[in-house]
């Protein structure tokens, strides 16, 4: 009664004081600015109100070159090679009160790093630009890509003092990468806010039981929230309210007793705002099928993982089956020990479209070395980790099974994690088995493939029907097939991209641009495609997983008198493929590989054998020992009228 009660009171609140969360703009986005871009070195004197700039140009933003999308364009100098590093911008403004308000919110586009000035204060300095002393010469670090270059808005917090009541002076300098950049862009927006409410909107977190979900959010003050949930919009199923549970204002609610494979609704209400989602419970241990988003590498860019987030968003409304679980192969943010890099790189309300995605989608990282101690990574992320020191745990969801893996802490023979996994494929009955890891066995770019990966822990996919070893590191897309586990890596969330070296070991297909990957499964089968932040498919790969049991063939076949030749795993194949056979009754058997020309390059079966199943392993050698070109062959078995054919595959 108490919760309903403080629930009317806070909705009440909101609609009697419709300006509690009322902002003012003081400089809307597409203002007309003084800019200077002649390649001069003005020093400090520009920043000041009194500062004459009436023999700069004028122009309406967006402002900058080379994008396309510019309304102002603006020069460079006279060598397209040599271009200027810095260009200025001037706005003046009036505030005649700023009575009720609490603070300001800057909203930035830049490429590629710019620092700001408000009455002669510098107010914001992006993180591609140095810490140490600005210079005219200066160039920024990083490169502005993606989004970050046309249409997204970094924001900043801006103490609320900094304005004057009267004239203000906005300057801004913009510094390019280096000089031969091919593009700059600029604009800004600049508001007073009365406070604000949600340091952090509500994301979902995974508490490693199948019938509950909890919902994570964080305040900017000390306050208590109520929690309503539902089938639909009415969110009648259940209401609770919440209190802080850390000095920096977090809270969290655990909705239970959740039906399988149901979609709810939330929302979390404060005294001054209300914010919520969705997202569908687990499925149930016996369905077939199970779709699911996998991505990573998204730290240094916001805008750029913003870019990714709306692909997938998109993505899961077309296809409502992917509101299921989002994993990440790790490198969330620049510095995970950073409190800003997680407010500006992860939870910044900026990034509209990744605050939708992870309010529908539970997020499910891996540690990477960005995350650096992970003492963030874990206050706001608390997953049933199993060790203290490390970053390890494991889940069922439908007809899978993942495995979490820290390989940032020891994991050879003999180790706790070792032993853990060891148990824990093992004891795992479910059909489809995923390993994720910020690093795996065999990669394609600047770094080198985890020899531990491929000496402990492939043996480990191998002997227990791991399908995927999901990673990121390298800023790209591989698909690596080391004897029939696919080592995927998946690393194009928003962090400057890595290009792939044009061959590597086991790797099949390689590319270098910003994805996600979508995974679906439908029983014995599963497809997975890499999708472009347009939406576009860059790889579409689907494996096989069919488990025959022997009784269950051998009755089979007695009963309609046949042999059967079935398809090779892992197929393609590097190192070796399995080729199985069933036969009814005594009889000789010639199992053999043909090229595609028709000649007979290897036997690997010639003899009378008696009713059973049986397997080969062949390594895709000829009869002469000597390794076969990759490529497609014909493995065909005869057996007295019986004749058999498949395709195997010898990857590159």
């Amino acid at each position: 009664m108490r919760s309903l009660i403080q629930l009317f009171v806070f909705q009440l609140l909101m609609f009697l004081c419709p300006g509690l969360s009322a902002q003012e703009i003081l400089v809307p986005r597409g203002s007309v600015w003084q800019y200077l871009d002649d390649g001069t070195d003005q020093g400090t004197a520009w920043q000041k109100l009194s500062y004459n700039d009436s023999d700069w140009n004028e122009g309406q933003a967006q402002l900058g070159y080379g994008d396309g999308d510019e309304v102002t364009v603006t020069g460079y100098g006279s060598d397209s090679l040599k271009k200027n590093i810095t260009t200025y911008f001037r706005h003046t403004f009036s505030v005649s009160d700023t009575t009720g308000f609490k603070g300001l919110y800057l909203h930035l586009l830049k490429d590629d790093g710019a620092v700001v000035y408000l009455n002669e204060k510098e107010v914001v300095r992006c993180d591609y630009m140095p810490t140490y002393e600005i210079a005219y010469g200066t160039a920024a670090w990083a490169t502005a890509e993606g989004d970050e270059e046309t249409s997204y808005f970094h924001q900043y917090d801006v103490p609320l003092d900094s304005l004057l009541i009267g004239e203000n002076i906005l300057a801004v300098e913009v510094h390019q990468r280096g000089i031969s950049d091919p593009d700059m862009s600029f604009d800004l927006e600049l508001e007073m806010h009365q406070g604000k409410t949600f340091l952090k909107q509500p994301y979902l977190v995974l508490t490693g039981s199948d019938d509950q979900m909890r919902i994570n959010w964080q305040m900017a003050y000390p306050d208590t929230c109520i929690v309503k949930w539902g089938l639909d919009s009415t969110l009648s199923l259940g209401t609770e309210t919440t209190y802080e549970y850390t000095e920096d204002h977090l809270h969290q609610c655990t909705i239970q007793d959740l039906q399988a494979g149901t979609k709810y609704y939330y929302q979390v209400y404060s005294a001054r705002d209300t914010s919520g989602g969705s997202f569908v419970s687990a499925p149930t241990t016996d369905t077939e099928k199970l779709s699911f988003l996998v991505y990573g590498d998204t730290r240094t860019h916001p805008g750029t993982h913003n870019m990714v987030a709306d692909a997938m968003v998109e993505h899961v409304e077309q296809y409502p089956w992917f509101q299921t679980v989002l994993m990440h192969s790790g490198d969330i943010v620049d510095d995970g020990d950073l409190e800003e890099h997680w407010d500006e790189q992860f939870f910044t309300p900026a990034m509209t479209g990744f605050n939708k995605l992870i309010a529908m989608n539970p997020f499910i990282p891996t540690y990477g070395n960005h995350e650096e101690s992970g003492v963030l990574l874990r206050k706001y992320f608390p997953l049933p980790w199993l060790a203290d020191s490390g970053f390890y745990f494991s889940f069922d969801y439908g007809p899978a099974h993942f495995v979490v893996l820290d390989v940032y802490i020891d994991y050879y023979e003999g180790t706790d994690q070792y032993a853990w996994i060891a148990e824990d494929l093992a004891s795992s009955d479910k059909k489809w088995k995923f390993i994720l890891a910020h690093r795996c066995g065999w990669s394609n770019g600047v770094h080198p493939d985890l020899a531990d990966v491929k000496d402990y822990i492939q043996p480990l996919c191998e002997e227990h029907g791991v399908q995927i070893f999901f990673a990121g590191h390298n800023h790209n897309y591989a698909r690596a097939n080391a004897n029939g586990v696919l080592h995927l890596t998946t690393g194009g969330g928003g962090a400057p991209l890595y290009s792939p070296y044009s061959t590597k070991e086991n790797v099949v297909y390689s590319f270098t641009d910003y994805h996600f990957t979508a995974i679906s499964i439908d029983g014995d089968s599963l497809n997975l495609k890499a999708i472009g932040s347009e939406g576009e498919i860059l790889d579409d790969h689907t494996i096989s997983h069919i488990i025959v049991s022997a009784d269950e063939v051998m009755e089979e076949l007695y009963e309609q008198g046949k042999h059967a030749l079935y398809q090779s795993y892992p197929n393609p194949f590097t190192r070796s493929t399995q080729l199985r056979y069933s036969l009814a009754y005594d009889t000789r058997v010639e199992l053999s590989v043909y090229n595609l020309g028709g000649q007979k390059v290897a036997t690997l079966v010639n003899q009378t054998q008696s009713p059973g199943n049986y397997e080969v392993t062949w390594e895709g050698d000829s009869d002469a020992g000597e390794e076969l070109a990759p490529g497609i062959y014909i493995c065909r078995m005869r057996a007295e009228d019986y004749m058999g054919s498949i395709k195997v595959t010898i990857a590159e």
